[in-house]
């Protein structure tokens, strides 16, 4: 059985090996961002954006058949929908968010009024707020950890000094 060669060896001895490093680093980065197809769901991305739905309470249906029958949702839930930007999966912004009917096995979603919200759970838009990781998006919290650690260990550092 032949073994394919490595990779290393296939790039040419006269190469320095910071300068074949170097190569082999940006043809990495160069894989990782190349577009793909786009999926409505997140996957795995260095950055990205648009809309998503997050859980706020699950829909009973029970006292609007018609509802029921004209969405055609296998498991209603209500969301609140928002628009977002993210780095390395962790959300930077979000913004433009809306309280909606949605389906959790997909992704459908259908605008809910006020009246509608009232009829289904028995409460107002109000009542529901907003999600936290809407109002502090998980990257700035992640951002926030890793400056306090770097100011920490810098502070112990400059402490140790003569």
């Amino acid at each position: 059985m032949k073994s394919s060669p490595r990779f290393d060896t296939m790039l040419p001895m006269s190469m320095g090996s910071t300068a074949r490093n170097l190569l082999g680093a940006s043809i990495a980065c160069l894989v990782l961002v190349l577009p793909s197809i786009a999926h409505a769901r997140r996957g795995v991305i260095i950055w990205g954006g648009g809309e998503t739905v997050s859980h706020v309470a699950d829909a009973d249906f029970s006292g609007d058949p018609e509802l029921a029958a004209a969405l055609d949702f296998d498991e209603p839930a209500i969301g609140y929908k928002y628009e977002y930007f993210s780095l390395f999966f962790l959300d930077l912004w979000t913004g433009g968010g809306e309280l909606v009917l949605y389906d959790q096995s997909d992704d459908r979603y259908a605008p809910l009024s006020d009246e509608v919200l009232l009829e289904l759970t028995g409460r107002t838009p109000d009542s529901f707020g907003k999600p936290l990781l809407y109002r502090i998006p998980l990257g700035w919290v992640v951002i926030g950890v890793v400056l306090v650690a770097v100011a920490f260990t810098t502070w112990r550092r400059m402490r140790e000094l003569p």
